[in-house]
């Protein structure tokens, strides 16, 4: 598991959609599930960049609504500069 085989405890785990998901089928929607449910576990954030659109969609199809626990975004560099700013918000609570 990439997340347990780290030295550390991730906080946010990044997909790039774009190069990841292709075509909307039930598998890509099961494989999104399953990794939701197991970074979840592990207090992890799952954030999807690329084919926001898409994947809105997709899950508007398939489901009722988009889930709180994933995170869809644009693209790879508004994905970081959102956890970029998470962090800094909370480190700013902290301290």
């Amino acid at each position: 598991n990439l997340v347990d085989g780290t030295p550390f405890q991730p906080r946010w785990v990044v997909v790039d959609a774009v190069a990841s998901f292709t075509h909307a089928d039930i598998s890509v929607l099961a494989a999104i599930d399953e990794l939701k449910r197991d970074l979840l576990q592990r207090n992890v954030k799952l954030v999807l960049a690329g084919r926001r659109t898409e994947l809105t969609r997709w899950f508007r199809i398939n489901r009722l609504g988009r889930d709180k626990e994933l995170i869809l975004v644009p693209d790879l560099y508004l994905a970081l500069k959102l956890i970029q700013s998470k962090e800094q918000a909370e480190a700013a609570v902290v301290g």
